[in-house]
C-alpha cells in the first residue's frame, strides 16, 4: 500500500485537519495528505520537522521513568499540531486549526499509524 493512500481517509473525514505529514527523524519528508491552501508547503515543512521535537522529548522521558511518548501536542498561534511516533525512525505529525476534533479523530489515527507500522516494517 501506498503511504498517501494510508494518509488519505485522516484527511477525508471532517475532523478539522488540514494537513497530515509522515517523516522520518532527520525531518525529510515521506509521504503527505493535505487541504489544498497557499501555506499547505510551508506547514508540511514544519511537519516533517517535528521528530526533532519529538526525540527531545522522548529522551527526557525515559531519563524521567515517564516511558515511551505516545503523542505530542504542540500548540502555535494559528494552529494545533499532533505528533504521533509510528517507528523509532518514523512519525506522524498532524496540524488542525484550533478546535480540531482530534479526541474523535484519535481512533483513525491510531489505526493509520498501526497500518503505517506494518508497511515500513514489511
Amino acid at each position: 500500500m501506498v503511504f498517501e493512500d494510508i494518509l488519505a481517509p485522516l484527511m477525508e473525514a471532517q475532523y478539522g485537519l488540514q494537513c497530515v505529514v509522515l517523516a522520518d527523524t532527520e525531518g525529510e519528508m515521506v509521504a503527505q495528505a493535505e487541504i489544498e491552501s497557499a501555506a499547505a508547503d510551508s506547514a508540511a515543512l514544519f511537519g516533517a520537522h517535528q521528530g526533532v521535537i519529538l526525540m527531545h522529548v522522548t529522551a527526557a522521558g525515559v531519563d524521567a521513568c515517564s516511558g515511551d511518548v505516545e503523542e505530542l501536542h504542540i500548540r502555535c498561534e494559528h494552529e494545533d499540531w499532533f505528533v504521533f511516533p509510528v517507528t523509532t525512525e518514523y512519525y506522524l505529525a498532524l496540524a488542525g486549526y484550533h478546535g480540531v476534533q482530534i479526541g474523535r479523530a484519535r481512533l483513525k489515527i491510531r489505526q493509520c499509524v498501526r497500518q503505517l507500522e506494518i508497511e515500513i516494517n514489511a
